[in-house]
């Protein structure tokens, strides 16, 4: 419910006016995907509960801060892998389903793949670290939401070349990929939103 302002008073442009702001309405951010024009809600129950603020430490935490902290207090090497392969998995779905995402060249996805990744590679050298197995380490523990969502980019348009240079990857009966989407997405998803 929005907050309203007890307005502008008898005389507004005093300094000794009381105004009260408007604060607006609360943030409550919505997750949804728009498919054809129409409005489908995904998991509606996790996403719901994902995008609520959440008490922890006897204070409000934004999405964004919850999803933060999950992140960086639960994004492993395996972890992060398991993600990777889900996305994979994902585009392959996506192609299937709607194969006219593959009408583009070739070189498209590839450069909007490594646009993506480029931020990502950037973040990485430039953490301390002998070896770049260990970059990657001390990178997960500050990953933020923002790279998470350059890492779903840039391996979904990965598997969209993986199907434009290899058709016969969406030849596979669908049920295929998204088995192998659950199995990969179930160990983070439980990492990070389940286990207490």
């Amino acid at each position: 419910m929005t907050l309203s302002s007890r307005g502008l008073g008898h005389c507004p442009l005093t300094a000794t006016t009381r105004v009260r702001f408007p604060l607006g309405s609360p943030n409550f951010p919505f997750i949804f995907i728009f498919f054809d024009k129409k409005l489908d809600f995904i998991s509606f129950l996790s996403v719901n509960f994902m995008c609520q603020s959440h008490i922890k430490g006897g204070f409000m935490m934004t999405t964004y801060t919850f999803l933060q902290d999950k992140l960086r207090s639960e994004m492993t090497i395996l972890n992060m892998s398991f993600i990777e392969m889900a996305y994979v998995f994902m585009g392959f779905l996506i192609a299937i389903f709607y194969p006219e995402i593959l009408s583009l060249n070739w070189a498209v996805y590839l450069i909007t793949a490594l646009l993506a990744a480029s931020p990502i590679w950037m973040k990485i050298l430039s953490i301390k670290g002998e070896s770049v197995f260990e970059k990657i380490q001390n990178t997960l523990k500050v990953w933020t939401p923002e790279c998470q969502v350059l890492t779903l980019i840039s391996v979904t348009f990965f598997s969209f070349l993986l199907v434009k240079i290899y058709p016969s990857l969406a030849a596979i009966h669908w049920e295929y990929h998204a088995i192998l989407f659950v199995l990969f997405a179930s160990k983070p998803f439980y990492a990070m939103f389940i286990r207490k």
